[in-house]
């Protein structure tokens, strides 16, 4: 698997194709940017391209941390002890504000358990 580095700006970003095909037949790419140089850019894709191949990278997601807790929270309740259920319930939507707009994507399920 190849990937480039390019500048954008001041900073260095690197893209490199997925190698599963899209629904609709695209080829995904994986980007990344921020680099302060080159040499940290090639760095970062060469530990992302080393993911994609040995199975652990983490695709992005399209949900956000809100929508998430909208339908996990709900999924638990009868997993988990009541009380933990509803101090879960009461801290919720204090969360929602700073939070709700923000993409999961650092996270999975088993993080939030």
């Amino acid at each position: 698997m190849k990937g480039h580095v390019r500048k954008r700006d001041k900073t260095w970003y690197y893209q490199f194709r997925l190698p599963e095909k899209g629904p609709d037949g695209s080829e995904p790419t994986e980007t990344k940017g921020g680099f302060a140089t080159e040499k940290a850019a090639w760095e970062a894709c060469r530990t992302a391209i080393a993911a994609v191949e040995g199975d652990k990278h983490v695709k992005k997601a399209k949900t956000t941390v809100k929508s998430f807790l909208l339908e996990w929270l709900p999924a638990i309740e009868m997993i988990v002890d009541a009380t933990t259920y509803d101090r879960r319930r009461r801290r919720h939507p204090r969360c929602h504000p700073p939070v709700g707009r923000t993409p999961r994507t650092p996270w999975d399920d088993t993080q939030l358990g």
